[in-house]
């Protein structure tokens, strides 16, 4: 197993969870080897179902941006798929000014992103949810990840 420094990765079946150990993901915040191992995890074969949480981040830069749209790009050309996760409010906004939030799937919190990813799911992704109910208000099974877990 490798030892990362500046990524929490946990197994859930068939699902890889990354969580950046850093608050601020910039050049001068060691994005070099965040990248490297972020890249570097994507290559490995048996991971075909990749999220991100996002949870302890305050802050990307545009390279860290970059490295995202890198990860993705290289997970697709292997026919892996990506999400992201439990994006801060601040976060959020730099997807969305950026407009990569159109690029990016990305789910509100890190049980659903993970749900999303389980064998079968995709024929479940058109449904849409009761009215008047929260992504959180809908049962999970108890398998699933918290943001505070990762």
């Amino acid at each position: 197993m490798h030892a990362y420094q500046r990524l929490d990765v946990r197994e859930f079946d068939e699902v890889t969870v990354v969580r950046f150990r850093d608050r601020r993901i910039t050049e001068a915040g060691g994005l070099g080897k965040l990248a490297e191992e972020l890249l570097q995890l994507a290559e490995e074969e048996h991971r075909t179902r990749l999220v991100v949480s996002l949870s302890s981040v305050d802050l990307l830069s545009s390279a860290a941006l970059g490295v995202l749209i890198t990860l993705r790009k290289r997970l697709a050309a292997r026919g892996a798929r990506l999400k992201l996760a439990d994006m801060e409010p601040q976060v959020a906004k730099i997807f969305s000014v950026t407009r990569l939030d159109g690029l990016f799937d990305i789910e509100d919190d890190l049980a659903h992103a993970v749900a999303g990813m389980q064998p079968g799911a995709a024929a479940l992704a058109g449904e849409a949810r009761p009215s008047g109910r929260s992504s959180s208000d809908i049962p999970l099974p108890a398998t699933l990840p918290s943001a505070a877990g990762v």
